[in-house]
């Protein structure tokens, strides 16, 4: 899949409920937040609609990034310090916590 020029696949996401989820990724993303390999698409269910997965910011310098991250079991995310996005490492300013809406 193509946007922009960014490949995006399809991994795991393990939502704050314990379900997991499919949800369309690209490669730094993905290998930031700790999501693994990419899976088929269609063997998880799709995040639902109007959901926002949980994420961390990050800071270098004058650059600025966030990323999600797979799951609320990860050290990156219950001892966020720092994570790495295409080759830079940026130091953990924040995080946001899952958060779900109803778009029915």
């Amino acid at each position: 899949m193509s946007l922009y020029g960014l490949t995006r696949n399809f991994y795991p996401y393990t939502s704050d409920n314990g379900n997991l989820y499919q949800v369309a990724l690209t490669t730094d993303d993905a290998a930031a937040g700790g999501f693994g390999d990419p899976e088929p698409a269609g063997t998880n269910p799709t995040f639902p609609r109007g959901w926002k997965m949980r994420i961390q910011y990050g800071v270098n310098g004058a650059t600025r990034t966030k990323t999600p991250v797979a799951t609320p079991a990860l050290e990156q995310w219950t001892a966020p310090t720092t994570f790495t996005k295409k080759a830079v490492v940026f130091q953990t300013q924040g995080c946001r916590g899952e958060q779900r809406y109803d778009k029915t």
